[in-house]
């Protein structure tokens, strides 16, 4: 059985909620999305969500909520979020180029340990404007030197909604460094949210599995399970 980080004092109180974030399972899809960002097809239905992210500070409910929808099929992993947000129209989207400081935008961010390893990953960060930062940690050291094949290893698309946002993605096993999967096989995974506005004091962080810090945290991702 896969064991938890120990638990820092002031965390004690959360526990009951990080244990509940320990795994997921991810459901097959039956048809692969059209990637444009705007989570219409059925493999995206209210039914098919997989969670709702908390604040990563806290585990809490946070301001500004994010659905996670995850699917998978033999060509890669299906990540679908529908991001909400009051303040759209101040959203922070600096970032143009490839690469570029992405985190400091309004942006989410995938995290793929597709070896289990707790120490290396392959990391997405997408940005509402569209800007896109690809790379990975590899023996403890992060890089973004590393880049996934647009169009053949990773798609991703972001729009604008009624009451927010959302963003879609196809990242492929190759991309990722991992053999076509089988059900029932596990990695280690995480989303987060770089929510940055420009009104004081409303930006937050947000997690799939908090990581009450920094992001680059893989020993506090979750395990998900492909069903």
């Amino acid at each position: 059985m896969e064991s938890f980080p120990c638990f820092q004092s002031g965390e004690r109180g959360l526990e009951p909620r990080i244990i509940e974030r320990r795994a997921f399972d991810v459901p097959a899809a039956s048809q692969a999305p059209a990637i444009d960002g705007l989570l219409d097809e059925r493999i995206w239905s209210t039914g098919r969500r997989t969670a709702e992210m908390v604040d990563n500070a806290t585990a809490g409910e946070p301001e500004a909520a994010t659905d996670v929808y995850l699917a998978w099929d033999g060509e890669g992993l299906y990540v679908g979020l529908s991001c909400s947000e009051p303040l759209l129209d101040d959203v922070i989207e600096q970032t143009a180029e490839r690469d570029g400081p992405a985190w400091l935008d309004n942006a989410v961010e995938i995290f793929i340990d597709g070896r289990s390893s707790r120490r290396d990953f392959h990391q997405f960060i997408v940005t509402s404007g569209g800007a896109l930062l690809d790379g990975r940690k590899e023996n403890g050291v992060f890089s973004s030197d590393w880049d996934a094949e647009l169009g053949e290893e990773l798609e991703y698309a972001v729009t604008r909604t009624a009451d927010g946002w959302s963003a879609e993605m196809r990242v492929s096993w190759a991309a990722v460094e991992m053999e076509s999967p089988e059900v029932g096989d596990q990695f280690r995974f995480n989303i987060t949210r770089d929510r940055n506005v420009s009104v004081a004091g409303r930006s937050e962080a947000s997690a799939l599995s908090p990581t009450f810090g920094g992001f680059h945290a893989p020993a506090r991702f979750t395990t998900v399970t492909l069903r």
